[in-house]
């Protein structure tokens, strides 16, 4: 990720093995409500539509869940960078002991078996919560907000820190500036998209065009080159626009 002032406010630039891109993509929802009927087959089908309609990204939403290790290996060998959200979405959440114990035992689990892969390029705290908790929606008690914050600006980083430290982590999608995450950039202003804060004349970064795109970690380990343009072919109807 490359962020520098400009003449708008600050820019979101990605980039790969440090050259930056436009990034284009779309949402991965999930194939079908019976998880037991995806495969492998129809998952790699799925990734070769996007190559072919000139995808260079795939954002896994929140609202999901965390795919196969065969998602992953496609997008791999099919040069699709990976925006990874962890499994939050719409909601608020109370942080009580055993809900933490039960959420760090899932970060663990998924960036230790996800870590590897050239295809991912960021890890994303949640979707579309910051903006509806920083206006109160779904929030029925401040003890929600702080909550919010330890869960995307403490814990989350934590564990990136100890299991992927190579990784660029952004708190929300869409998201504005990082408030206590030291492993996010400082000086970004504002990047929130369609809903907007009205504090930057920033230019849309949020769940559109290459804004919520990710960056391809630069870590001569991790050596990955995006798909190139091809033909385009008509998309089906799992992926839903940014």
């Amino acid at each position: 990720m490359h962020i520098e002032k400009d003449q708008w406010g600050s820019s979101f630039a990605h980039q790969v093995n440090g050259e930056c891109i436009f990034a284009m993509g779309a949402d991965y929802i999930p194939e079908d409500h019976l998880l037991g009927r995806v495969n492998r087959e129809r998952t790699r089908e799925l990734l070769m539509q996007c190559k072919e309609a000139n995808f260079n990204v795939v954002r896994v939403w929140g609202g999901g869940y965390y795919p196969e290790d065969w998602f992953f290996d496609a997008c791999d060998e099919l040069g699709l960078m990976v925006w990874e959200d962890f499994m939050f979405a719409c909601a608020v959440y109370e942080l009580t002991p055993e809900f933490e114990e039960n959420i760090r035992e899932e970060f663990r689990d998924n960036i230790k078996r996800i870590r590897h892969h050239a295809s991912l390029g960021l890890w994303c705290g949640n979707n579309e919560m910051e903006e509806f908790v920083k206006e109160g929606n779904w929030v029925s008690k401040p003890s929600e907000v702080r909550d919010y914050l330890f869960m995307f600006e403490r814990i989350i980083p934590e564990m990136l820190e100890k299991y992927d430290p190579d990784t660029f982590y952004w708190p929300a999608s869409p998201s504005s500036v990082p408030l206590t995450n030291p492993r996010t950039p400082t000086g970004a202003m504002c990047i929130t998209g369609r809903y907007g804060t009205g504090t930057s004349p920033s230019p849309n970064t949020g769940n559109i065009s290459s804004g919520m795109c990710p960056s391809s970690a630069s870590s001569p380990s991790r050596r990955f080159a995006p798909s190139r343009p091809s033909r385009m072919i008509r998309r089906t109807g799992i992926f839903s626009p940014m």
